[in-house]
């Protein structure tokens, strides 16, 4: 049981190993947030505007788990912050002006339809170059999705969040 155990934590270990992957960091026309709302990726993303990786950051609009429920809030004026709201919110109290965080105008419920709508915002803004800011295990995949989706007109810097408390090791 010991030796299966052991071979389990190791395969664990190996498959976790094999969904990190980052690029080499280097600046960039804008740095975008995977998943609106992940504070986590937001602290990183105004980490890396600070320091002069990139002019802007970009967010999108997740979309909505349930369309009954909003519709009956905004029915009683109950407003709730939006995820991206959220996420441009931590870059103010940072320091950030809200003019250097883009946000998306559709809404996404996946990865690919996250890389499609981003397509006419970096286009608008000519950027043509990102830093792609996700959790350490959603890189690989990410990386993949976005590089398809963008084409070779946009390059892709893929990073993980350095606030992501996931340790294949452990």
């Amino acid at each position: 049981s010991f030796i299966l155990l052991f071979s389990g934590r190791y395969l664990a270990r190996q498959a976790a190993s094999y969904l990190i992957s980052t690029d080499v960091l280097e600046p960039a026309d804008a740095i975008v947030v995977l998943g609106a709302y992940a504070p986590d990726r937001m602290m990183t993303a105004v980490d890396l505007y600070q320091q002069g990786y990139a002019p802007y950051i970009v967010l999108s609009m997740e979309e909505r788990p349930s369309t009954i429920v909003f519709d009956k809030m905004a029915e009683l004026s109950v407003v709730i912050p939006e995820t991206h709201d959220i996420s441009l919110s931590i870059a103010t109290q940072r320091g950030l002006s809200p003019s250097a965080v883009l946000i998306t105008e559709t809404r996404a419920n996946s990865t690919r339809m996250e890389a499609r709508n981003l397509r006419p915002l970096l286009e608008q803004h000519q950027i043509r170059s990102i830093i792609a800011v996700t959790s350490k295990t959603h890189t690989k995949r990410t990386s993949r999705i976005f590089r398809q989706e963008l084409g070779d007109d946009i390059r892709v810097i893929m990073q993980v969040s350095s606030y992501d408390e996931f340790n294949p090791e452990a």
